[in-house]
C-alpha cells in the first residue's frame, strides 16, 4: 500500500485542508493519506480551539486515513524542531511520499533552498546577521538573499519556509520520500475568506466574532458541527483562554527557571522574567518582548513551554514511537508498524508514562481541558477515533 504523509495542525480543519488532502492523494497516487497533527498546543504557541480528538475526527471525515499525534515537546518548537519531530514520525510510519502546502510548489527550488541553507556558504553571512541583532529567521533570509535573491524570496512566505524545514529534516534523517508540494491558494494569515476558502487564522477570528455565516461557508459539515457543539457548551479554547494560568506560572518561576526553557537564548530568559514581573496580561508580555530580534510566535512558544513546565534538559531530539489517535474504518492495516524499532501506540496502557515527553503531553491535555471547562484525564481515557 502506497502512503503519502502530511504534517498539519487543523486548527480547525477547513475546506482548504480537505482540498490539500485530496490533491496529495491524487498527485502521489497513494492508497492512503497519513497525517501527523499537533495535539493540544500548536506551533504558534497557542492552545488549539478544539481537542485533538475532535480535530482528528474532522480530518478522517475530510480525507485522512490515519492521524498520529505530534506531542507538545515538538509542536512547541521552532520550525526546525517542529519539522524534525513530525518528519521522524512520518518516517517511522513508513510513508512513501511527503506532501505539503507551499506558496511555491516547485520541489526543485525548495530542495535547492534546503540544501544551500545547510551549506558552508551560508554560515558566515548568517553569523553576521545574528551578530547584527537579527533573529534567526531574518538573519537566514538575509544570508540566503545575499547568496541568491531567488532563494531568499522562498523564505519570505510561511508555508515555503516550513516546507524547506521539512526537507532539511528529511535530509538530516537520511529519509528520501517522493516530494509532492501542493500550491497554497490562500495566504496563511488571510483575515477574510475567498469563496469557500479561508485561513485557519481567519476562521479563528470569525469564531471570536461569532460569525457563523463565514465559518459555515469555509469548513466541512463535520467541522461546523464540532465547532457549534463546542461553542454551545462553552468549550471552544482561544489563545487567551489560559492567560491567567500562564501569568500565575510565570510569576512563580525563579529567574533561573527561564534559562532552562527550550529554545530560550541568553538574554531572552531575563527579558521574559522581567516582563512577567511587570506585565499583567499575556498580550502585554508578547508586546513587550517581541520585535526585530525575537518574533512574536517565538515568545508565545516560550510562554507555552513555561506553562507546561518544559525544560531543555528533558527534551528528546526525536520521537521514538507514534501515538495513533484516529484511523478510517477499513484502513486498520495502517496500524501495523512499518519498522520494528518504531512502535505504534493506540491505547493509553501502552503509553510510556515515565517518558518526559509523555508527562508533558499529560500536562498539555489537563491544561487544555481546564481552559475548555472539562475535567482532567481526557487524554488517558480517550479511545481510538474511528470514522
Amino acid at each position: 500500500m502506497k502512503t503519502v504523509g502530511v504534517v498539519a495542525e487543523y486548527d480547525p480543519f477547513h475546506n482548504g485542508h480537505a482540498w490539500q488532502l485530496a490533491e496529495a492523494r491524487r498527485l502521489s497516487g497513494a492508497d492512503a493519506v497519513i497525517v501527523v497533527m499537533s495535539g493540544f498546543f500548536t506551533q504558534r504557541g497557542d492552545p488549539a480551539c478544539l481537542s485533538p480528538l475532535d480535530r482528528a475526527a474532522c480530518a478522517l471525515k475530510g480525507g485522512a486515513d490515519l492521524v498520529a499525534l505530534l506531542p507538545a515537546v515538538w509542536s512547541l518548537r521552532s520550525a526546525e524542531g517542529f519539522a524534525l519531530g513530525a518528519i521522524r514520525i512520518l518516517q517511522g510510519l513508513g510513508i512513501h511520499a511527503l506532501s505539503f502546502g507551499a506558496e511555491t510548489a516547485d520541489p526543485d527550488i525548495l530542495a535547492r533552498t534546503a540544501s544551500v541553507m545547510d551549506s558552508e556558504n551560508i554560515k558566515k553571512p548568517l553569523r553576521s546577521g545574528l551578530d547584527a541583532g537579527l533573529g534567526w529567521p531574518a538573519a537566514m533570509e538575509k544570508a540566503m538573499t545575499t547568496y541568491d535573491p531567488a532563494l531568499g524570496a522562498i523564505l519570505r512566505t510561511p508555508n515555503n519556509a516550513l516546507s524547506v524545514a521539512y526537507l532539511r529534516a528529511a535530509a538530516r534523517l537520511k529519509f528520501h520520500p517522493e516530494i509532492i508540494p501542493v500550491p497554497r491558494v490562500l495566504s496563511h494569515h488571510a483575515a477574510g475568506s475567498s469563496g469557500n476558502l479561508a485561513s485557519g487564522s481567519g476562521i479563528r477570528d470569525a469564531l471570536l466574532r461569532k460569525d457563523w455565516s463565514m465559518i459555515q461557508s469555509t469548513v466541512p459539515e463535520t467541522t461546523l458541527r464540532c465547532l457549534k457543539a463546542a461553542a454551545e457548551r462553552h468549550q471552544l479554547v482561544f489563545s487567551s483562554s489560559l492567560s491567567q494560568a500562564l501569568l500565575a506560572r510565570l510569576r512563580t518561576m525563579d529567574a533561573s527557571d527561564f534559562s532552562s526553557l527550550p529554545d530560550c537564548a541568553e538574554g531572552l530568559d531575563m527579558a521574559l522574567w522581567n516582563a512577567s514581573r511587570s506585565c499583567v496580561t499575556r498580550e502585554q508580555i508578547l508586546d513587550r518582548i517581541s520585535g526585530r530580534r525575537y518574533p512574536r510566535a517565538r515568545i508565545n512558544r516560550l510562554c507555552a513551554s513555561a506553562l507546561l513546565n518544559l525544560r531543555r534538559e528533558e527534551m528528546p531530539e526525536l520521537p521514538d514511537c507514534a501515538l495513533i489517535i484516529g484511523v478510517r474504518s477499513g484502513m486498520e492495516a495502517l496500524l501495523r508498524p512499518a519498522h520494528p524499532d518504531f512502535p505504534l501506540l493506540t491505547r493509553s496502557r501502552e503509553y510510556p508514562k515515565k517518558a518526559p515527553w509523555f508527562r508533558a503531553e499529560q500536562r498539555a491535555a489537563d491544561l487544555w481541558t481546564l481552559a475548555a471547562g472539562l475535567p482532567a484525564g481526557l487524554w488517558e481515557n480517550a479511545p481510538l477515533i474511528r470514522e
